[in-house]
């Protein structure tokens, strides 16, 4: 990932965080449906459980997600959903059964998978699973897990100074992604000393003027 991208994951709209996680612009098709009871047995001994919501259980395992529901066919909860990381193939997987869609499952897996891997591949979207990704951009950015600013990306508190910016560790950054962080931030810094204390209003300061 390069500063540049950095930057407008940070600061950017919906559109660009798709491109960040769909670089290629891959379209696919929905995956086949699938009917209550045949996601059962899929659930790891493992899984943790998070929450329920509406009368769905939402569980973890790992970088992987689930949601649990009542089978009225058999009277006993069963994997209604999942949103999984199929990292050896680059991809994820979301996926609600038929008769559990349009319940907001799909959109709450979305979320949670998001929110623990903002920056996992997609590998690919159907125009459906591409509405869901923007939903849940715009439901992460309100709650300042994304855009929320430039030392939260850093990891950095709000009164860090600037030497805390410049020296702070970005190892997901390639050699040149690691150049264009330290011309960004001696952009930003231009005029301030080091012990200046910079919030994240400095930094949306400067990215709207730099932007118009």
């Amino acid at each position: 990932m390069s500063a540049k991208t950095l930057g407008k994951l940070i600061f950017g709209d919906a559109d660009t965080y798709i491109k960040s996680i769909n670089p290629s612009g891959k379209k696919v098709t929905d995956v086949g449906s699938l009917r209550l009871g045949d996601m059962e047995g899929m659930l790891p001994s493992t899984a943790k459980p998070l929450y329920e919501k509406g009368g769905v259980r939402y569980l973890q395992d790992g970088d992987d997600f689930y949601a649990m529901a009542l089978n009225p066919n058999t009277n006993e909860l069963d994997v209604v959903g999942h949103h999984l990381n199929l990292r050896e193939k680059g991809v994820s997987a979301l996926q609600v059964v038929d008769e559990m869609q349009g319940k907001g499952i799909g959109s709450e897996l979305s979320y949670l998978y998001r929110k623990n891997n903002p920056q996992a591949p997609a590998g690919g979207f159907s125009d459906a699973g591409e509405r869901t990704a923007r939903k849940t951009y715009d439901r992460l950015k309100n709650e300042g897990i994304l855009g929320a600013g430039i030392l939260g990306a850093l990891g950095l508190p709000q009164d860090a100074t600037a030497a805390d910016i410049v020296f702070a560790e970005r190892p997901e950054l390639s050699e040149q992604g690691q150049q264009e962080v330290q011309q960004l931030i001696l952009d930003t810094l231009m005029g301030f000393m080091a012990p200046t204390r910079l919030g994240d209003a400095t930094m949306d300061a400067y990215n709207r003027n730099r932007n118009q």
